[in-house]
Formats: structure tokens, sequence, C-alpha cells
């Protein structure tokens, strides 16, 4: 048995002798071509876990874009399946009512929360300044990271689950949230 993995950008041939070949893995589907002394197999837009036992001289195998294939050849049927189970929680969504930023001292929009998973900060379009957002400690529009216009969203993943504060330089300002955990 022999395990081929490489990075092929359009067609590649190999000259491999075999009875069995499997597509282990591919980004997107490719086109595989058996051949032979006699007449070639061809399978078009193929994905990975396909497989024949037609015996081969050389296979040739087409990409559409540049992107690792790795497939398995042998003498016979050999191999190894394996199952994958993944395992996801469900996710809650809350749509945090409005929050109204003012153009004083930041404020705590969302306290820390360990079970946060995802937030979708958006300034509201009816806005008519900007809503900078950030850790509340020393928190300005001038230093915040993430400042919002009017109508702006941002999305936030790997600091989710920290506290977060908001400002503006009006007063009135409204900041939508939604958030999943």
């Amino acid at each position: 048995m022999l395990t081929v993995t490489e990075t092929i950008n359009g067609r590649k041939e190999f000259q491999i002798t075999g009875r069995f070949f499997r597509l282990l893995s591919t980004v997107n589907p490719v086109d595989v071509r058996l051949h032979t002394a006699g007449p070639t197999s061809l399978a078009l837009q193929v994905e990975k876990g396909f497989y024949s036992r037609e015996p081969f001289d050389k296979i040739s195998i087409t990409t559409g874009a540049s992107e690792s294939v790795k497939f398995v050849v042998a003498d016979d049927e050999a191999g190894y399946d394996r199952s994958f189970t993944t395992v996801s929680q469900a996710q809650t969504l809350v749509n945090v009512p409005d929050v109204a930023v003012g153009n004083g001292a930041a404020a705590e929009v969302l306290p820390v929360s360990a079970t946060r998973t995802y937030i979708v900060f958006r300034a509201k379009t009816t806005n008519t300044n900007n809503v900078g957002i950030g850790a509340l400690a020393g928190l300005t529009l001038a230093t915040a990271p993430i400042v919002l216009a009017p109508g702006d969203l941002y999305r936030e993943t790997k600091a989710s689950p920290a506290q977060w504060a908001a400002i503006s330089d009006a007063a009135g300002q409204l900041l939508e949230i939604l958030t999943a955990s």
C-alpha cells in the first residue's frame, strides 16, 4: 500500500501501478484518470472517498486550482476507515436591548461571561456620531480599538467572553448587540 500527498495545480501524472485506488482527501472535486494499456477509466469531479478496484498503470489527477490531494494505491483492496463525530453544543442567541451610549465616561455594555462565544455589535443607522467599543479601563473615543460609524457592524469571536464597554462623541447614540452562548 502506498499513500501519496501532493499539491497539484492543473493536471499531474503519477507513474504508479496498482489494482486499488482511493481518494483520501481533496479540498474541491477533482478529475481522476486511471490509465491501462486498454481503455482509460475516467471519473469527473469526484470528492474524497472515491475509489476504484480496476487495475491501472498510471494515474492522472486534475484539479481546478492549486490544492493538496491525498490518495492511496494498493495491489489489493487495503486501507483504513475512520469515523469522525463532531459534537457541538447548542448555542443560545440573545438580542440585547439597544444600549444608549453616552459621551461622558465609557460605560459597560456587556459584563464578563465565560459562556459567551460570539458577539455582533452594530451602531444604529439612525446614529449621527461614531461609537467606540473596547475594554472599559481608559476607553475614550480616541483610544477605542474599534470605532463604528452609523450602520457599521463588528463581529467578535476571540475576546467575546471579556467585559465590553462603549463610548461616543455625542449623547444618545445607540448600539445593537447580539450574543451567542
